[in-house]
């Protein structure tokens, strides 16, 4: 990660992270996650990251696991789920199938 892109989400990590808009923000995405898993079974293998711990799995710069707010998931029966997209739709969350795990984010 460069100066730039580490300067752009340190910006973006601090106006999330220290403003009451952006904990609540943080909180409702964590409620909706929950909301989600009354109705399914799964584990979470990712949430919140360190730029560092980012880098190491290869995630994206300015990843929205920088600010807790993306949740990587695996369904007990480890497939595709149309239903399970949709019903995260319905919470506000976009659930992005990727092979093997869904990355959530909000919308």
């Amino acid at each position: 990660m460069n100066f730039t892109q580490w300067w752009w989400c340190y910006k973006k990590y601090i106006t999330v992270m220290t403003s009451e808009d952006g904990m609540e923000k943080v909180i409702k995405f964590g409620e909706a996650i929950l909301h989600l898993r009354l109705k399914y079974e799964f584990s979470v293998t990712s949430w919140g990251r360190t730029t560092k711990r980012n880098q190491f799995v290869s995630g994206v710069p300015g990843s929205n696991h920088l600010l807790w707010l993306a949740v990587d998931v695996i369904l007990d029966d480890q497939k595709k789920d149309v239903e399970f997209e949709k019903d995260a739709g319905i919470l506000g969350l976009m659930a992005i199938y990727e092979q093997d795990h869904y990355h959530i984010q909000p919308k």
